[in-house]
């Protein structure tokens, strides 16, 4: 077809417009699927503000649980048991997994995006320089007093997504040594 012949095509009376209804067609349609209206803008600000409050209320409840349980053992004047072992062990690790929900979903985009920079991304960090690490230390303490064999260890492939979730929001002077954990992986 030459160009003459197309603009003879195009010039015809239906031609054109429903060449620019289908062009607009198209282009409205995609303009709306990656846009969103206000109200939409709204919609999706409250759910990622209440996802944050869910997972800020559970991680409160685990953390608590968690307390709860290391304060027990702590104050207990009896000889430690396998009962004290497991309530730690089942309370931290309650604790750890809600915190690897909130880093999942904070990588999802799945939170409001300053309670994860002002709250959720500080207790990750936190975690990982320090409340894991003494969490596995505490457990090997409980058994070496009953006895009883433990070889759990801090292992960055069990908490890569608090890992990543700290890699990519905190900043390199909070982020948590990675040596120990990336140690005990390899000798594994």
């Amino acid at each position: 077809m030459t160009l003459d012949e197309l603009v003879t095509f195009i010039g015809r009376p239906a031609v054109l417009p429903t060449i620019t209804f289908a062009v607009g067609g198209v282009f409205g349609f995609l303009a709306t699927r990656f846009t969103m209206s206000a109200s939409e803008r709204n919609v999706h600000k409250q759910t990622l503000y209440e996802n944050s409050n869910s997972h800020a209320r559970e991680k409160e409840k685990k953390y608590l649980e968690y307390v709860n349980a290391l304060a027990l053992y702590c104050n207990k004047t009896d000889p430690a048991s396998l009962v004290d072992f497991q309530s730690v062990a089942t309370t931290g690790e309650l604790y750890f997994n809600e915190l690897k929900i909130i880093a999942s979903a904070i990588l999802d985009g799945r939170i409001d995006p300053a309670s994860a920079r002002d709250s959720f991304i500080p207790d990750i960090v936190e975690a990982l320089q320090k409340n894991i690490p003494q969490h596995y230390e505490t457990l090997k303490k409980i058994a070496d007093r009953i006895r009883a064999p433990y070889d759990g260890k801090f292992r960055r492939s069990n908490y890569e997504s608090l890992f990543g979730a700290a890699e990519k929001y905190a900043s390199s002077a909070a982020l948590p040594p990675q040596i120990a954990a990336e140690t005990e992986d390899s000798a594994n």
